[in-house]
């Protein structure tokens, strides 16, 4: 049995809410909007609620709950706390086409103010994070004495996703290669059993870091005892990653600053940037080179071998021959360890993504792809990130739109779309549109954008990869 309830204030009989349900529905107070808690609240002893009629069907309730909402909003010009003129919601849970057309005109997540502050506020339009996600994903790496220039390549050699790489493999590849000294399939990728022991291995030496210095465990730090490392936090007012990277280094910090040995007390802000700046390296050497041929040398005297050390750059070059506008462009290497001799540093230019060992080329143009792709079916739009596994049968097609950053495209110039190396005829500049039953997509597919000019020449590029699933 289902009804329709109106909740109303007492000495006015003034109508406040109308709703409807079946049960016990119409007592509940709680679970209502901040609207009708608020009058709820101003009239304590003042409210009552009344069942204003029964059905035997829900839909017939839908149907006059509209109905009398519709009287008191539009006739009596009563101010309800109803969002809308009701008739959609239910107990039932079940989605009629006329409820989900509704709440698709009505929902607000699709208002075009709200797009346009998602669009605005969406960090994958920040030009910092496309940056960083170039550097992150464009370093070179030595693996069993190979190179590999970006970490999709490695990923891809070696069988692993680059969330891997990044989230477990990126800080252990020494150790890795430890593990295994010489791996079943030589130019990659790692099999099973070899991937299961890479991570049994990784588990046990994070597990190992972790419960080093447990909740309880006694540690020492400058020659001072203490009960656990909690106690020493406390005490010294430091973080638990601040004690443990200062117990690595202890005797080295005790030696460098004598005046800790034996200390108990809190450490200043100053104690703890002096011993930071020690411990990450040399104080900052500032030096100049003239580029000449597109090759740049400098030399550093002083540094220790063995030492590590982080190479910071910064470019500037004009792009008007009258020298009023000048670009700066920064770039920044990994920590490099220093051995014997000439060292190539390798630097990561930014925005421009090239590296080189000491060498550096510029672009007349910051030229940047941005790609959005969309799995589109018959009732919606849905957003996907590159590496996203997409079931097949959730959609009927995929969008992937492409435009440059900041820059419109002229004539002559064109967007070349590439799905797993096969070149595809677009309708509309910088849009592709794929249905899932064209015969080159595969279940791990990948999408390259590529940007040429007039003459024809590859200006940048960028690319996003999906894996198809059909359960």
């Amino acid at each position: 049995m289902f009804y329709v309830y109106e909740y109303y204030i007492i000495s006015t009989n003034e109508v406040f809410y109308v709703g409807k349900g079946r049960g016990n529905r119409y007592k509940n107070i709680w679970n209502r909007t901040d609207s009708f808690k608020k009058i709820i609240e101003e009239h304590k002893n003042d409210y009552h609620v009344r069942i204003v009629k029964y059905f035997e069907n829900e839909d017939d309730a839908f149907s006059f709950e509209n109905k009398l909402i519709t009287f008191y909003k539009d006739e009596k010009n009563i101010s309800l706390c109803n969002k809308d003129y009701g008739g959609l919601g239910g107990v039932s849970g079940v989605w009629t086409a006329e409820k989900r057309k509704y709440q698709s005109i009505h929902n607000p997540m699709k208002a075009n103010e709200q797009r346009e502050r998602m669009r605005l506020n969406n960090p994958s339009f920040k030009k910092e994070t496309w940056i960083n996600k170039a550097i992150r994903n464009n370093t070179i790496i030595y693996f069993y004495n190979k190179e590999y220039y970006t970490v999709k390549d490695f990923s891809n050699t070696w069988g692993i996703s680059t969330n891997t790489f990044h989230g477990h493999w990126k800080e252990n590849l020494k150790k890795i290669q430890e593990w295994i000294p010489v791996p079943q399939n030589s130019n990659g990728p790692f099999t099973k059993e070899e991937k299961l022991l890479i991570s049994k291995k990784l588990l046990q030496d994070n597990w190992a870091k972790k419960t080093k210095y447990e909740k309880g465990k006694p540690i020492s730090l400058f020659n001072v005892e203490y009960s656990s490392i909690q106690q020493v936090s406390d005490i010294l007012k430091i973080g638990r990653d601040t004690i443990l990277r200062w117990k690595d280094r202890e005797e080295e910090i005790m030696e460098l600053f004598p005046e800790f040995k034996g200390v108990k007390r809190e450490i200043t802000k100053e104690e703890k940037d002096k011993i930071s700046k020690e411990l990450e390296g040399y104080e900052d050497i500032e030096q100049t080179s003239v580029v000449v041929d597109n090759k740049a040398k400098i030399e550093f005297t002083g540094i220790p071998i063995n030492s590590e050390i982080t190479i910071s750059a910064t470019v500037n070059f004009n792009k008007a021959l009258d020298n009023k506008y000048i670009e700066k462009y920064e770039g920044i290497s990994e920590k490099y360890t220093v051995v014997e001799g000439e060292n190539k540093i390798s630097i990561k230019l930014s925005p421009i993504y090239k590296e080189g060992n000491a060498s550096i080329s510029v672009q007349e143009k910051d030229y940047e792809i941005l790609i959005n792709a969309y799995c589109i079916s018959s009732n919606e739009e849905k957003a996907f990130e590159d590496e996203s596994e997409l079931y097949i049968k959730d959609f009927e097609k995929i969008i992937i739109e492409a435009k440059l950053r900041n820059e419109n495209i002229k004539e002559g110039e064109k967007i070349i779309f590439k799905v797993n190396g096969i070149n595809c005829e677009t309708e509309e500049t910088g849009k592709l549109i794929i249905s899932k039953t064209d015969e080159f997509l595969k279940y791990n597919n990948n999408i390259v954008v590529n940007f040429l000019n007039e003459e024809n020449k590859l200006i940048c590029s960028n690319s996003i990869s999906f894996k198809l699933i059909e359960k």
